[in-house]
């Protein structure tokens, strides 16, 4: 499986930024082995800012189309989980149902802050952010 390929490899693996079905096929028509789901990319297409305005089952439903559209692996920008361990665990169930390859987790506050604008958000709390990828990791065991 490609997905496996690039996700457990020593090899560098370079990914394009994708956030719809058209743009995830020009990346794999253009030779990229896996696709990156930016959280901020999906947002910008669904015209929402970076800071969970897109809902976490509009990010899946991005996922999906990418996954339907290509053969290639998918890691998806999960942001902040949208929430706390229970979302973190639904959206993990979702993306693998999807087809995702695998997500990544910020460990920011929710409603998430782009980093990028103005002064740092504050990071979530250790213990708080450690339940929310032991609900991740628990979800696609």
């Amino acid at each position: 499986m490609l997905s496996a390929q690039v996700c457990s490899n020593d090899k560098l693996s370079f990914l394009m930024e994708a956030h719809d079905g058209l743009s995830a096929t020009i990346a794999q028509r253009s030779g990229f082995k896996g696709l990156r789901a930016s959280g901020l990319s999906i947002a910008s297409s669904l015209s929402y800012g970076d800071a969970n305005e897109a809902s976490w089952s509009q990010l899946v439903q991005s996922v999906e189309r990418m996954v339907d559209s290509t053969e290639l692996a998918v890691l998806v920008d999960g942001d902040g989980s949208f929430g706390n361990f229970d979302n973190a665990r639904l959206l993990a169930r979702k993306l693998r149902q999807a087809g995702a390859a695998r997500v990544s987790l910020e460990d920011s506050c929710f409603p998430k802050l782009n980093s990028l604008i103005g002064e740092r958000p504050p990071l979530a709390d250790i213990d708080e952010f450690c339940g929310r990828l032991q609900a991740v990791k628990d979800a696609v065991a």
